[in-house]
């Protein structure tokens, strides 16, 4: 629609001709009398048009039910345009803007048209610009015109297919992911939801959408109609088992992705897999996410920490979509922050998840040491943790041990009849293996993966000690001197965690910002702790990115290292185990030393295999070798 002279018909017959539908001109359905009229100057009334209006409504009618067609008509006013949806509401207008001045050229430069130049004017007059109608500019080519329209009315096509179309979809509905869409779905979004086919759990993308009834979830059996339910370009999120089900999941999603399509994968994934992914969907033109999510099932219902990193075009749409749902800080700001390209997200996530191991292995120690040297009970551990996490120390897994302690069921302490074999997920030992490959020390968690591999081996059958000992007395010199212990370990271990993530930003150019990144952590995250927010500070572009270089950590470290090294001691003199805890000491002495003796383990290796050795006080880079066998 538009003006007389605006390029209707020209417009019209290509875009039918792309589209394979019949075109018509609307000019060739008037009666003889309204051309007349026309050709002699006179300008038609809406007495004159009301036949010729209703006589079009009845063809468009006809037209939609044998797959449509394009036709070009002035349709002026808003009542013309009523009368031709008066029998078939599918109808779709395109108005070509023009000014009058662009208008009044044209029909200079033509003399093949009835209508006279003098009634421009009056077209103009009458023009009452339509509010929703897909609106192109004629100052373009008819290829450029045709190709705006095109892709005008296919998006247009494709997110009115479903009325409801879904903002969201969610893909895989365990724990995790039915939280996650709760709390999507809880912030207004509409969310689209299904489980994949799976043996067993065929009925639970049903089953979901019935239980939870106010989330209105839009559930769907396929993956073709669950991309359907979508807007386009669609967004996606997978909550699926890391590894080949991520991978199945994309490959039967793929056939029904269009362009510029935003894949997130929110599971637990190894980061070079998703590395291998990001590249492989660039390639289909797919933008694909690896997001970290933390917070458990509690988290992502209520807010999760969220840590996206990945092709960057998505960053906008993600944050839009995600930021109202994540956690606050104490500060009110959302804990979620764009890491940087692909593989970044899930590396980050990963190395959260392996400083959680370790802040949990160093607690259990230091609950093993309160048990085993001190003989405290329960309760009086809980409060001991309880004295320690009212100050600085405060954090979620502190709380949640002072409740695990407390807990009794017909009686009986929980905790003490769980069998003490711990399980991982694989993103601990991810953790070391990445340290190992960026050449980086993390021997805390490293002691606490291999404590929970050890703990699966049957320990019992080993000799038992014959060690006698009286428990040591408890008193609040104590409570200081595990509180001081816990923080300088938990400094140290947060140390080597920050060492890995700054080298392996620097291998890949993720350019990781290490201040934003621990801004993340401190809501909804396992180990969102108070102690978070000077390490912030300490973060700064000030420093290296290292804690022991800021002030304040070192001169916790200075100040507070003899209760580490006494609860140590206490332990093994008690022949109670602290693999973590002696590690982060061991670690602390290790860079503290001024002399090490791996200058024998460089004489060794020179002895044997010719490995040369550089000297003291000569320049770094010269190399000796000595013949040590003369």
């Amino acid at each position: 629609m538009g003006v007389s002279g605006s390029g209707k018909t020209t417009i019209g017959f290509e875009l039918a001709g792309r589209l394979k539908i019949p075109f018509y001109d609307a000019d060739d359905f008037h009666p003889q009398a309204n051309v007349d009229k026309m050709t002699a100057g006179i300008a038609l009334n809406d007495e004159d048009r009301g036949p010729w209006l209703a006589l079009l409504a009845q063809e468009i009618a006809g037209w939609n039910n044998n797959n449509g067609a394009v036709l070009a008509c002035s349709a002026l006013k808003r009542t013309y345009r009523d009368t031709l949806c008066s029998v078939s509401n599918a109808v779709e207008f395109i108005y070509l803007e023009a000014t009058e001045s662009l208008i009044r050229q044209r029909f200079s430069q033509r003399d093949d048209h009835y209508m006279p130049g003098t009634l421009i004017k009056s077209q103009f007059d009458t023009l009452e610009p339509p509010e929703t109608a897909i609106t192109v500019q004629i100052d373009q080519s008819v290829n450029e015109i045709a190709d705006e329209i095109i892709t005008s009315i296919t998006m247009e096509k494709i997110n009115n297919k479903v009325a409801n179309a879904a903002d969201i979809g969610v893909v895989g509905l365990g724990v995790m992911g039915t939280s996650l869409a709760r709390n999507l779905a809880n912030n207004e979004l509409k969310v689209a939801v299904i489980n994949p086919p799976i043996a067993g759990e065929e009925y639970i993308t049903e089953k979901i959408a019935q239980q939870f009834p106010e989330a209105k979830f839009i559930a769907s059996t396929n993956y073709q109609a669950f991309v359907e339910s979508l807007s386009k370009p669609p967004t996606i999120l997978l909550m699926v088992k890391s590894g080949a089900p991520v991978d199945s999941v994309i490959d039967e999603l793929l056939p029904y992705l269009p362009a510029d399509s935003i894949l997130i994968d929110g599971g637990n994934s190894h980061y070079p897999d998703t590395q291998r992914r990001a590249a492989y969907l660039q390639q289909k033109g797919i933008l694909f996410v690896g997001m970290g999510v933390s917070g458990g099932e509690e988290g992502a219902l209520k807010g999760p920490a969220m840590m996206p990193g990945g092709n960057s075009k998505a960053k906008s749409k993600i944050l839009s979509l995600f930021t109202p749902i994540a956690a606050k800080a104490n500060d009110g700001s959302p804990c979620i922050r764009w890491i940087g390209a692909e593989g970044s997200g899930h590396f980050v996530k990963m190395l959260h998840n392996g400083l959680e191991y370790a802040d949990m292995q160093v607690i259990a120690e230091l609950y093993d040491v309160m048990k085993r040297v001190y003989g405290l009970d329960n309760e009086k551990i809980a409060n001991v943790f309880e004295k320690i996490n009212a100050g600085d120390l405060e954090s979620y897994l502190l709380s949640i041990t002072i409740d695990i302690l407390r807990h009794q069921e017909k009686g009986t302490y929980t905790l003490d009849e769980i069998l003490d074999v711990a399980g991982q997920k694989g993103t601990g030992k991810w953790t070391v293996e990445a340290a190992l490959k960026y050449g980086v020390a993390v021997p805390t968690i490293s002691a606490a993966v291999e404590a929970r591999i050890l703990s699966g081996i049957n320990h019992n059958l080993m000799v038992n000690s014959t060690l006698q000992h009286k428990y040591k007395s408890f008193t609040e010199v104590e409570i200081d001197k595990f509180k001081e212990a816990l923080e300088v370990a938990k400094i140290l271990t947060y140390e080597q965690g920050f060492s890995l993530i700054k080298s392996a930003s620097d291998a890949h150019g993720w350019q990781v910002n290490m201040k934003e990144l621990v801004a993340t952590w401190r809501g909804g995250c396992i180990i969102r702790a108070k102690m978070l927010e000077p390490m912030m500070t300490a973060l700064t572009d000030n420093h290296s990115g290292s804690l022991l270089a800021d002030e304040y950590f070192n001169s916790k470290i200075l100040t507070q290292k003899s209760s580490l090294n006494s609860i140590v001691e206490q332990a093994l003199a008690h022949e109670v185990p602290v693999p973590a805890l002696s590690s982060a000491l061991n670690y602390l002495l290790t860079l503290a030393a001024s002399q090490l003796p791996v200058n024998l383990i460089q004489a060794q290796r020179d002895y044997f295999g010719a490995h040369t050795y550089e000297k003291k006080n000569e320049p770094r880079g010269t190399f000796y070798h000595t013949d040590w066998s003369k």
